[in-house]
């Protein structure tokens, strides 16, 4: 493998070569992001959450259906700098393309933006299957 990281194809001095320990350069989204990524799972409240953007971190982890007062602290952030964020969602369900459709689309209104940087499937083999129809949709 050469040194390289086969899922961004390059190689580490090039990830780390400003040697700031607190950001990666993120190569598959092309954004510069804080180490420490921030989750929405576990009840961070909208405090919470504009103390944690304005120290910087901005990975944000979004996978519940549901909206807090954390919601609007994270659709502010992003309508006024979309480029200094990556977020991160995905079904917790995703047997069916039509449901990993649905959970995209409706994280792209929720937010009001036209991408979501990274996109997983949780619990492949358990709750999700790589199928044909999943890769397709």
């Amino acid at each position: 493998m050469n040194g390289k990281n086969p899922f961004f194809n390059v190689d580490r001095a090039a990830t780390t070569s400003d040697r700031d320990f607190l950001h990666r350069n993120l190569p598959v989204v092309g954004k510069h992001v804080h180490r420490g990524g921030l989750a929405f799972t576990f009840g961070i409240d909208g405090a919470g959450t504009e103390a944690a953007l304005a120290a910087g971190i901005n990975y944000l982890f979004w996978g519940k259906l549901w909206k807090g007062d954390q919601h609007a602290v994270v659709k502010a952030a992003l309508k006024q700098d979309r480029e200094r964020y990556v977020l991160d969602s995905g079904p917790w369900l995703g047997y069916f393309g039509g449901s990993i459709r649905r959970w995209a689309e409706r994280i792209l209104r929720s937010f009001d933006i036209e991408y979501i940087d990274v996109f997983q499937l949780f619990w492949l083999g358990k709750a999700a299957a790589f199928t044909h129809t999943v890769q397709t949709e």
